[in-house]
């Protein structure tokens, strides 16, 4: 399984989102289960990346 690393940023912008909507955590985990299982899961609607 993919280990994902969170950083603070994302973590701030996620607990202010679930502030705005309580809903949205279901979705969030749910689409992290499937990241982490496969990154390219079509289910996701993900886009590569770009490096710096």
């Amino acid at each position: 399984m993919l280990q994902i690393e969170f950083r603070d940023s994302y973590r701030v912008d996620l607990e202010e989102l679930l502030t705005e909507d309580g809903d949205m955590s279901d979705l969030v985990e749910e689409a992290t289960k499937l990241f982490r299982k496969n990154p390219d899961d079509t289910r996701l609607d993900s886009h590569p990346l770009r490096r710096r």
